[in-house]
């Protein structure tokens, strides 16, 4: 009795899992009900280190995004790169956006696109995912509202067809973690709180997401209401969470408390 409980429950979980992954999937290429306007002027901040293998393509995909499209004169792109020594600023310097170099560090990348640039909502963007053409659109629909101060979306490993990612997306709604790749923020709220605390800046360590996708929403919500669309979803890679791929090194103190975590597991820096 209990081993058939146990496979009716398994089996209910993963229709459910297949069925928020084929809604997901639909929702790529569906437009916005609605046809408005950018409700303010955008920024758009990609963080990039040493992605000339990815870095086009999400150019492009910002590029082909219908709103810009329509829109031109709301929106800026800066690219933030932490220093790389690969061909991705070369890249990117191939196409209509700013480029500017500064020290590594996601945290301090960030803070470093705040800086320099002027829009009134920012968005930050990863440079090895891609948006689909209306995710810009849907994302920034929220934002009409001047009581909404973030609005972030969900996301699909491109490279697992992860059928329980979705459900996880969902689970988002709940927990309020914004994938930081996915954000789109008033300036106000960085006006109101400070930028992000790059005492906390560690490449590609929990550190530096409890900063980036969890504190920033807490914060957001102390400014105003925050949304979350698990239907719109932007395409990227987990393999950064692969041990042997991260290999990373802690930006401001490699002896410091932010590296022990690394140093315990084993990962080598670069």
């Amino acid at each position: 009795m209990m081993a058939l409980m146990a496979t009716t429950s398994t089996t209910g979980f993963a229709l459910a899992a297949h069925n928020a992954r084929e809604h997901t999937y639909q929702a790529l290429e569906q437009p916005p009900i609605l046809d408005l306007p950018p409700p303010a002027s955008v920024s758009l901040i990609m963080k990039n280190l040493n992605e000339e293998a990815f870095i086009a393509r999400c150019i492009e995909s910002l590029l082909n995004q219908s709103i810009i499209k329509k829109y031109p004169d709301s929106f800026e792109i800066l690219v933030v790169d932490g220093g790389s020594d690969d061909r991705s600023v070369e890249i990117a310097k191939q196409y209509p956006l700013r480029v500017m170099t500064t020290s590594k560090g996601i945290l301090h990348q960030m803070n470093f696109g705040i800086e320099n640039t002027t829009g009134d909502i920012i968005v930050f963007i990863d440079s090895d995912s891609y948006y689909p053409p209306y995710w810009l659109e849907k994302i920034l629909e929220f934002l009409h509202d001047d009581n909404v101060s973030m609005v972030h979306t969900s996301m699909i490993d491109e490279d697992s067809g992860n059928y329980i990612l979705p459900l996880a997306n969902i689970l988002r709604i709940f927990t309020m973690v914004a994938y930081g790749g996915g954000q789109a923020i008033r300036r106000t709220v960085f006006e109101a709180t400070g930028l992000f605390d790059e005492t906390m800046d560690c490449v590609y360590q929990i550190r530096v997401f409890t900063e980036a996708e969890m504190n920033i929403t807490q914060r957001a919500m102390t400014v105003g209401d925050v949304r979350y669309q698990w239907d719109n979803p932007f395409i990227t890679s987990f393999r950064r969470q692969n041990v042997e791929a991260i290999k990373h090194e802690c930006i401001r103190d490699p002896n410091g408390p932010n590296c022990r975590y690394a140093m315990d597991v084993g990962v080598a820096r670069f």
